[in-house]
């Protein structure tokens, strides 16, 4: 299934959901910044993978993505692990350690480009959550001169 989502005469990017078989893919460029991307754990779909393009920047800005993170399984998920990113121009933060998330709560994941070198980059990191819940978001982008 493919979403196109359009603003007025702007037209951004696909949203493209796998099923569950195949790692959940759920692919978000070139969205509006100030919008939050929404990824739902749910029994069928327990692992969700998030890509993320953030494009060029300038060398020492730095581009914020927010994801919101919503348990929509049967039952609470206890948090396990926080954010482990690859590579230092990509990296992540999260709210997700405040105890057990209950159905229909949620955490917030902050996932960032911050270049500090001309050229491409790309990070990954990982939340894992019990029942073998986890959210993977990867992001790459370009560091420029400005």
């Amino acid at each position: 299934m493919k979403l196109i989502l359009t603003l007025g005469l702007l037209t951004f990017s696909t949203l493209s959901f796998a099923n569950d078989n195949d790692p959940t893919i759920e692919e978000l460029k070139a969205l509006p910044k100030a919008a939050v991307y929404q990824l739902s754990l749910t029994d069928a779909k327990p692992h969700v993978y998030a890509v993320y393009d953030f494009g060029k920047a300038p060398i020492g800005s730095k581009t914020v993505v927010e994801y919101q993170i919503t348990n929509n399984t049967s039952s609470p998920l206890e948090f396990i692990r926080g954010i482990r990113t690859s590579k230092n121009h990509i990296k992540g933060d999260h709210t997700c350690n405040n105890g057990p998330i209950a159905v229909g709560a949620g955490c917030k994941l902050y996932f960032y480009h911050a270049p500090k070198r001309w050229g491409s980059h790309s990070g990954k990191g990982i939340i894992e959550f019990s029942q073998y819940r986890t959210v993977t978001v990867q992001g790459y982008g370009k560091g420029r001169f400005n």
